[in-house]
């Protein structure tokens, strides 16, 4: 009996030894994998549902002196994102600013976000964190999905995870943040509203360079893309329109995205900083008309700083517009859209996404030739090429109304017509009201014929009989209406070196 005790417990032994042995493993190497230093650990870049990241960068930004992320993604919902704010935490530190381009995402697109920290980053500590990005996401119809009436909000989020360390080797060229030493110009300019209703807050303010600010010419580069504008320690979007060669060159534009409000008949202070002219613009935070690069759009960062941008790049339309094309005419996109009537009498684009009245809507003509010349813009109560709308073109300089598909015809001759090229821009103020740009000069209009809807869709092509109209356009943006449709002042101060 003894024997038979014996020989169960060395079968016991023998039978489960194994087993022990590999428990005792796994929790040695687990007591290991705990106590490995957390920079071992595989990168991490995820959104839990909704989008997907495909990359992550985060860098020292000299010109703040703290660390700025960057997320890289694909939109993988079938509708319409519109993203609100963006923002992250690494480290159990929030960033201070940040913000997504492009802001409205169809199926497939790509896009970034940018975060700001105020921490310097260590290339010997591993930043873990999350990410939120707050939306509105709009379902698709059965048919089209970019009949979705999508208004920016907080109604849906899509979080993630991070994990990374410091570097800069796998950051696109074009988003590298350009490096410049602490040591730089700069010039306080006041922007002043003197109106007696607010600016709202992410206004496009419009900022021009007299020739007698050539005082700072000397220190500038051959494009002006070592220009940059901060409020506070921030950096804000800006864009170089026109004259981008040199601020003496006659009325050098940008456009600067204020961060702030500004109160009625009240002052804020921004600083124009003028960094090494090695440096030069970002596409990120700086950047230009998509045309004054020898690449096309290779510095354009109009979609961060206007509420909706399109520089047609490449030669694919985007889903965003619906095509009105009828038999005999064409709309190609190429570096640009062209819009031929061929042997039909009309041939458009109508924006799919409306946006709140009032507001600008601008337009580059390039061109325009052939036919009766009516190409030019609308602003429509609705989506389609049958809504109703107020057009703005080249034909004998007349207001007209209708629709695309059926024809425009002009019912107010305010002595103006679009010029080509140049920048062409309308706004509709109420059922009695509209106005009219060109390049920035401004006439007013007071049609009654149709009532102002709460949302209004623009649209481009040739409106009415015009066979073999051939109009090109460079690039086309929505931005804010200034308070009581002016533009608050700018006033430059006196040239300062940081040190």
């Amino acid at each position: 009996m003894g024997l038979l005790k014996g020989q169960s417990a060395l079968e016991f032994l023998s039978t489960y030894s194994f087993a022990i042995l590999i428990v005792t493993l796994v929790i040695t190497m687990a007591a290991l994998y705990v106590g490995f230093p957390k920079s071992i650990l595989p990168p991490l870049c995820s959104f839990y549902s909704g989008l997907t990241c495909t990359d992550q960068v985060l860098a020292y930004n000299s010109l703040s002196g703290g660390a700025r992320l960057l997320v890289f993604g694909t939109d993988a919902e079938p509708g319409i994102i519109n993203i609100s704010t963006f923002n992250a935490v690494l480290n159990y530190q929030n960033s201070t600013t940040s913000g997504c381009t492009p802001k409205e995402l169809t199926a497939g697109q790509p896009f970034y976000c940018i975060a700001n920290f105020s921490f310097v980053p260590s290339n010997s500590v591993t930043y873990t964190g999350v990410m939120k990005i707050a939306a509105n996401y709009c379902a698709p119809s059965p048919n089209n999905i970019s009949t979705a009436n999508c208004i920016a909000s907080n109604s849906v989020f899509y979080g993630g995870g991070l994990r990374l360390t410091p570097s800069v080797f796998t950051m696109p060229p074009n988003i590298i943040q350009n490096k410049s030493s602490q040591s730089y110009y700069y010039i306080p300019i006041k922007i002043t509203n003197s109106q007696d209703i607010s600016v709202p807050s992410e206004f496009q303010q419009m900022i021009t360079f007299l020739p007698d600010n050539a005082l700072f010419q000397s220190y500038e580069a051959s494009n002006l893309g070592n220009i940059r504008f901060y409020e506070g320690g921030s950096e804000l979007p800006s864009w170089c329109e026109a004259n981008c060669s040199s601020s003496a060159a006659g009325n050098a534009l940008f456009w600067v995205k204020l961060a702030n409000p500004i109160n009625p008949l009240a002052n804020v202070t921004i600083d124009m900083r003028i960094l090494s002219n090695s440096v030069n613009y970002d596409g990120v935070f700086a950047g230009e008309n998509p045309t004054k690069s020898s690449q096309y759009a290779q510095f354009d960062n109009g979609a961060a700083v206007f509420n909706y941008y399109n520089n047609f790049e490449g030669s694919t339309v985007s889903s965003s517009f619906l095509q009105y094309v009828p038999s005999g005419a064409s709309v190609t996109q190429d570096n640009g859209i062209s819009i031929n009537t061929g042997t039909a009498s009309a041939a458009g684009l109508v924006l799919q996404n409306a946006y709140n009245p009032p507001f600008i809507y601008d337009v580059y003509i390039a061109s325009q030739s052939g036919g009766a010349e009516s190409g030019g813009t609308a602003l429509q109560t609705g989506n389609a090429p049958t809504s109703l709308g107020y057009d703005f073109n080249e034909w004998t300089g007349s207001i007209g109304e209708g629709t695309l598909q059926t024809g425009m015809s002009g019912t107010q001759n305010i002595d103006l017509q679009v010029i080509v090229p140049g920048v062409d821009g309308q706004t509709w103020l109420s059922s009695t009201s509209q106005a009219y740009y060109k390049n920035y000069t401004k006439s007013s209009a007071t049609s009654g014929d149709l009532v102002l809807p709460s949302r209004i869709y623009p649209s481009l092509g040739v409106y009415c009989c015009s066979g073999s109209n051939l109009m090109t356009i460079n690039w086309i943006r929505i931005r804010d209406y200034p308070p009581n449709g002016a533009m608050p002042a700018v006033a430059f101060g006196a040239l300062q070196h940081f040190t």
